[in-house]
C-alpha cells in the first residue's frame, strides 16, 4: 500500500511540475520598449545630408506608412545606398535591397517581414552608402516600427516618451531631422 502511494504521489508531483513548466507565465518583452529612446540616424557624405527616422507607422492610414532613407534634395546621383539590411531584435532578416537612391519611397520597407507577417517593435539598420561608386561608408542604428491600432485587448501601443519619436514627416528636405515638422500622426497612438 506505501509503494503505491509513493508512486501515484510522484506521479502527482511530475504532473504539477509539468503543468508548472508549460505555463508561461513570465512577462513577455515589451515590442516597443525602446522606441522613440533611440536618436534618429543623421549622416553626412560628400556634402550629402542623410536622414533615418527612429518610428515609422506601417498601418497603411497614407501617413508615416514606410520606412525611406532620406537625403538632401540635391542629392540625386551623389549618393547611393549600397545596400540596407533590416533586422529584429534577434538578428532575423526583415527587409534588404541594394543600389538605390534616398527618398525612393518605392523601395522603401512597409513592415512586412520576409514571411509575409505584419512586424511590429524594435529593429535594427545596417545602412552602407557610397559616393557615386566610390568608397563606402557603413552606419547603423535601431528604429522602431509602431502599428497603431487596436491589439486584441483594445489597447493602443505604449509608447514611453512619445515626444522623442523621429517619424519620416520630420524629414526637412534637406537630409535632416525637424522636430518641430509635424508627425500628422493619430495623438491617440502617440
Amino acid at each position: 500500500m506505501k509503494k503505491s502511494l509513493s508512486w501515484t504521489l510522484l506521479g502527482l508531483i511530475v504532473l504539477l511540475i509539468n503543468a508548472c513548466l508549460d505555463d508561461d507565465t513570465s512577462p513577455q518583452p515589451d515590442l516597443y520598449e525602446g522606441c522613440c529612446s533611440v536618436e534618429p540616424g543623421q549622416f553626412s557624405m560628400n556634402g550629402v545630408n542623410i536622414y533615418v527616422p527612429s518610428v515609422f507607422t506601417p498601418d497603411n492610414n497614407g501617413i508615416n506608412d514606410l520606412f525611406t532613407i532620406f537625403g538632401s534634395n540635391n542629392s540625386s546621383g551623389d549618393i547611393i545606398i549600397f545596400s540596407i539590411v533590416l533586422t529584429d531584435r534577434d538578428n532575423n532578416e526583415l527587409f534588404r535591397t541594394a543600389n538605390i537612391q534616398p527618398n525612393q519611397n518605392n523601395i522603401s520597407w512597409d513592415g512586412i517581414d520576409g514571411e509575409g507577417e505584419a512586424y511590429e517593435g524594435l529593429f535594427n539598420y545596417k545602412i552602407t552608402l557610397s559616393p557615386g561608386g566610390g568608397d563606402t561608408e557603413t552606419y547603423t542604428g535601431q528604429a522602431c516600427a509602431v502599428r497603431c491600432e487596436d491589439d486584441e485587448q483594445g489597447n493602443l501601443p505604449n509608447i514611453s516618451d512619445p515626444g522623442s519619436c523621429a517619424f519620416p514627416l520630420n524629414h526637412d528636405g534637406e537630409g535632416g531631422y525637424d522636430p518641430f515638422l509635424p508627425s500628422g500622426e493619430n495623438s491617440n497612438c502617440f
